[in-house]
């Protein structure tokens, strides 16, 4: 499954996901819990993932569009995520996009990177 945000699709192939929820810990709070012992952020997960996958465009003014494109979803709104395994992130911050070394070429004239996206769950 080609991962979304808003229902946009990210990635023209090769995409996937690797999700890690943050630890709960306990602490004492004044808001949560009984006796002043509750869970953490009001039980809230948070964590992190990680969505790899080929941008393209055609030519390099396409690849570039593409990028700023992924680029765009740094904007310090929260998102809604469906990963590559069809899980549904309500809240999601895009933190980093990093394109990798070295960008290909096809006989059509595409232009492919690979690119990184590190994203926040605020949930």
């Amino acid at each position: 499954m080609i991962p979304t945000l808003d229902g946009q699709i990210l990635f023209t192939g090769g995409a996937m996901s690797q999700s890690a929820e943050a630890p709960r810990a306990t602490m004492l709070t004044s808001t949560f819990g009984m006796d002043g012992l509750g869970e953490q952020d009001g039980g809230a997960r948070g964590g992190t993932t990680v969505l790899r996958g080929f941008c393209s465009g055609y030519g390099q003014s396409g690849l570039a569009a593409a990028l700023e494109f992924l680029r765009s979803w740094q904007d310090g709104q929260p998102h809604q995520l469906v990963d590559t395994l069809g899980v549904v992130w309500p809240m999601v911050l895009v933190r980093q996009v990093r394109p990798q070394p070295g960008i290909r070429q096809d006989s059509f004239g595409y232009w492919f990177q690979w690119v990184e996206l590190e994203i926040q769950h605020l949930l």
